[in-house]
């Protein structure tokens, strides 16, 4: 999101093909430190990324929507295999990954992104530290 002074104006960036054109700018890489320099101009004053940066887990939980550009196209593709059949991740993941992915899923579709899930434990070093 790119936001002038005070908050007056703010455009989302839904397209490296909308940043270019506002910008001018040739965008190669999305990372922060490639596009944070980056500003837009505007009437309203120049229009700079807001620093704040959405929840990394939020691309994870939407993976099963995501990899085939669903609900855009695939249609038939997503409901042919979805949900998932089997998760299976260690137990860090249950408030990241497992948690985004059931929640994005019952908000927009209102059903678990998966039927069956399996969590492991963590083996941890003697220090007691995971490896």
């Amino acid at each position: 999101m790119w936001i002038s002074k005070g908050g007056v104006e703010v455009i989302v960036m839904d397209s490296v093909e909308k940043l270019e054109r506002l910008s001018g700018a040739k965008v190669f890489d999305l990372h922060r430190h490639n596009i944070d320099h980056i500003t837009v101009p505007s009437t309203r004053g120049v229009l700079r990324r807001i620093d704040d940066v959405f929840d990394c887990w939020f691309a994870s939980g939407s993976m099963p929507h995501a990899y085939i550009h669903y609900p855009f196209e695939n249609v038939e593709l997503f409901e042919k295999n979805f949900p998932g059949h089997f998760v299976a991740e260690g137990l860090d993941q249950t408030r990241g990954w497992f948690y985004t992915l059931m929640v994005l899923s019952i908000a927009f579709l209102g059903t678990p992104a998966f039927r069956n899930l399996i969590c492991s434990g963590l083996v941890l070093a003697e220090e007691k530290e995971d490896e």
